[in-house]
Protein backbone atom coordinates (compact mmCIF):
# COMPACT_ATOMS: atom_id res chain seq x y z
CA UNK A 1 0.00 0.00 0.00
CA UNK A 2 1.05 3.58 -0.46
CA UNK A 3 2.21 6.11 2.09
CA UNK A 4 3.43 9.70 2.19
CA UNK A 5 6.03 11.68 4.07
CA UNK A 6 5.65 15.04 5.83
CA UNK A 7 8.17 16.54 3.37
CA UNK A 8 6.26 15.71 0.18
CA UNK A 9 7.20 12.24 -1.05
CA UNK A 10 4.76 9.46 -1.93
CA UNK A 11 6.04 5.92 -1.79
CA UNK A 12 5.31 2.33 -1.00
CA UNK A 13 6.62 -0.91 0.29
CA UNK A 14 6.98 -2.77 -2.97
CA UNK A 15 4.69 -5.28 -4.56
CA UNK A 16 1.73 -5.13 -6.92
CA UNK A 17 0.24 -1.90 -5.55
CA UNK A 18 3.39 0.03 -6.44
CA UNK A 19 3.08 -1.03 -10.07
CA UNK A 20 -0.62 -0.16 -10.01
CA UNK A 21 0.04 3.36 -8.66
CA UNK A 22 2.66 4.08 -11.32
CA UNK A 23 0.45 2.71 -14.11
CA UNK A 24 -2.57 4.73 -13.01
CA UNK A 25 -0.48 7.91 -12.78
CA UNK A 26 1.05 7.33 -16.20
CA UNK A 27 -2.41 7.00 -17.76
CA UNK A 28 -4.10 9.90 -15.96
CA UNK A 29 -4.49 13.54 -16.86
CA UNK A 30 -4.76 14.60 -13.23
CA UNK A 31 -3.34 12.87 -10.16
CA UNK A 32 -4.75 13.29 -6.65
CA UNK A 33 -3.41 11.23 -3.77
CA UNK A 34 -5.90 10.42 -0.99
CA UNK A 35 -4.63 9.17 2.38
CA UNK A 36 -5.29 9.66 6.07
CA UNK A 37 -2.65 10.34 8.71
CA UNK A 38 -2.17 6.59 9.28
CA UNK A 39 -0.26 6.52 5.96
CA UNK A 40 2.18 9.22 7.13
CA UNK A 41 5.75 7.96 7.46
CA UNK A 42 9.26 8.91 6.42
CA UNK A 43 10.33 5.30 6.11
CA UNK A 44 9.35 3.49 2.91
CA UNK A 45 11.58 1.57 0.53
CA UNK A 46 10.30 2.88 -2.80
CA UNK A 47 9.68 6.52 -3.77
CA UNK A 48 7.00 6.92 -6.44
CA UNK A 49 6.41 10.66 -6.72
CA UNK A 50 7.02 13.96 -5.06
CA UNK A 51 4.20 16.44 -4.64
CA UNK A 52 5.70 18.30 -7.62
CA UNK A 53 4.47 15.43 -9.83
CA UNK A 54 0.86 15.31 -8.65
CA UNK A 55 -2.03 17.74 -8.83
CA UNK A 56 -3.07 17.46 -5.22
CA UNK A 57 -3.25 15.54 -1.98
CA UNK A 58 -6.38 14.98 0.09
CA UNK A 59 -5.65 14.14 3.72
CA UNK A 60 -6.46 14.82 7.35
CA UNK A 61 -2.80 15.69 7.97
CA UNK A 62 -1.82 19.36 8.17
CA UNK A 63 1.39 20.05 6.25
CA UNK A 64 3.89 22.67 7.29
CA UNK A 65 3.71 25.93 5.34
CA UNK A 66 7.28 25.32 4.13
CA UNK A 67 6.15 22.13 2.33
CA UNK A 68 3.13 23.90 0.82
CA UNK A 69 5.39 26.67 -0.45
CA UNK A 70 7.86 24.18 -1.90
CA UNK A 71 5.09 22.47 -3.92
CA UNK A 72 3.10 25.48 -5.11
CA UNK A 73 1.45 23.59 -7.98
CA UNK A 74 0.12 20.86 -5.69
CA UNK A 75 -3.30 21.45 -4.18
CA UNK A 76 -3.40 20.62 -0.46
CA UNK A 77 -6.92 19.63 0.52
CA UNK A 78 -7.08 19.14 4.26
CA UNK A 79 -10.12 17.27 5.52
CA UNK A 80 -10.17 17.66 9.27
Amino acid sequence: TGCFSPDGVIGGGGGPYDILHKTMAKNSRRIYYVADHDKLTSNFPINHFTFAEIDGIVTDYTFEQEVKSKYKNCEFIEVL
